[in-house]
């Protein structure tokens, strides 16, 4: 008999190629698949293990050839591996086969969103709802994206956003004079936690409107005034606010308006709210104006309020018939030079009506307002006019001009005195008095 005896000279074969599996990210100890090699030897010469690389993640079971993965894989980090599994046998010498193993990692829902942007600004003008405040956007490393906003802090009854698309609304109009600014804390559900990334901020500036307008402090008292009073003589100050946010919509003026006589008779300072007599109140037989006033605001649109003031008109008896008095004029500009001597005479005013002549009517001049620095003095002369005359040195550069009201009246003891005014502006003019 002969016996032939085996020799290792049959390489290990690779059945079922190309070797191609996918694994779950995330999973240690997963099994991926199996590889199987045989050899056509016999007895230990066919005896076959397997083995991979020492830089994969993965294990192969070397007598059943069953891969397995090693740690947690990462989709995000690497989506696929290419490695070679070796396969010898079981000779002293032993003859080896290779094989390619492809595996492809699959991609599980595992990753946060992620806010790249930590901060928004936006701005809204005030009063407009539904307005589109701004788009905030999260980052979801996954292969199958699913972002799902939400307003974690914030006034929620004033904005809303958009859950799938992070677009931002107003829900109803904001008031800047309630609150200029809001802040929104934008997250997503799919990523609760506070680490950095998981929300961003929204800063919303309202934008301030003319929108309020102007509101007077007080209801005008009403007011009374002689028919003689003095032209920029003042009557009553209006005051009103403007609680808007911003300038120019809170910058009040002020104008007398309507079609009557008011106007006629009666001016405003338009940035004080002063108001004065205009005109001579005796050309006009009226007891009554209502002095109507606009306090409109500098915005736009521009807002306004209306307020009255009740004037009531004292009519005096200023040239009685039984007297008959008077200034010759209702005004006077007079020039003096400066370093006129101290007493000298200013003016004479004419009383006009020759029976004021008489020594029997008692009559008075005098000076109502503009002579607080007791410059000049008044009086009657024996011929019954009033003399002006200076008390004291007069200086240019000290005062270059005086307003002077003069009074002219019967003394109080007859039954019926009459009076009359007249305005007198002095101006001093300027000597070469003074050396470089």
């Amino acid at each position: 008999n002969i016996v032939v005896s085996d020799i290792n000279d049959k390489n290990p074969e690779f059945m079922g190629q190309p070797y191609e599996f996918s694994v779950e990210e995330g999973l240690a100890g997963a099994v991926v698949g199996a590889v199987k090699a045989t050899d056509s030897d016999e007895g230990v010469n066919a005896m076959v293990t397997y083995s991979l690389p020492l830089d994969v993640p993965f294990l192969v079971d070397e007598s059943t050839g069953e891969i397995k993965t090693r740690a947690a894989l990462d989709y995000e980090t690497t989506r696929e591996y290419r490695f070679v599994v070796t396969a010898k046998d079981g000779a002293s010498e032993p003859r080896i086969a290779t094989a390619t193993v492809v595996i492809y990692v699959k991609d599980v829902e595992d990753e946060s969103p992620i806010f790249h942007l930590t901060t928004y600004e936006a701005s809204v003008p005030e009063n407009v709802p539904k307005f589109l405040v701004t788009h905030v956007s999260a980052a979801d490393p996954d292969t199958k994206k699913q972002i799902t906003y939400m307003i974690r802090q914030g006034p929620t009854d004033l904005f809303t956003i958009d859950a799938q698309l992070g677009v931002i609304h107003t829900l109803q109009g904001l008031d800047y004079e309630r609150e200029n600014q809001h802040t929104l804390i934008i997250g997503t559900k799919e990523n609760l936690s506070n680490k950095p990334g998981a929300t961003t901020k929204v800063i919303i500036y309202v934008q301030d409107r003319n929108d309020i307008p102007p509101v007077f402090l007080t209801v005008p008292r009403p007011i009374t005034l002689d028919d003689d009073v003095a032209i920029s003589t003042h009557v009553t100050t209006v005051a009103a606010t403007d609680s808007d946010g911003t300038a120019p919509g809170n910058k009040v003026r002020y104008e007398i308006v309507g079609r009557g006589k008011a106007p006629r008779y009666f001016q405003i300072d338009s940035d004080t709210g002063e108001i004065y007599v205009k005109d001579d109140l005796r050309k006009e037989p009226d007891n009554e104006y209502q002095v109507d006033v606009k306090a409109y605001d500098l915005g736009d649109p521009q807002l306004s309020t209306i307020t009255s003031v009740p004037v009531f008109i004292r009519h005096v008896a200023t040239v009685p018939p039984d007297i008959g008095l008077g200034f010759s004029d209702d005004s006077y500009t007079i020039e003096i030079p400066e370093n006129t001597p101290d007493g000298a005479l200013v003016k004479m005013f004419t009383v006009v009506n020759s029976r004021v002549k008489s020594h029997n009517v008692p009559l008075r001049c005098s000076i109502t307002s503009g002579n607080e620095s007791g410059m000049f003095s008044i009086g009657i002369t024996e011929d019954r006019n009033c003399e002006l005359r200076l008390v004291g040195k007069i200086d240019h550069e000290k005062q270059y001009e005086y307003h002077l009201k003069l009074q002219l009246d019967t003394l109080a003891g007859l039954g019926n005195p009459a009076r009359i005014s007249t305005m007198v502006k002095i101006q001093v003019q300027d000597l070469n008095d003074n050396v470089p």
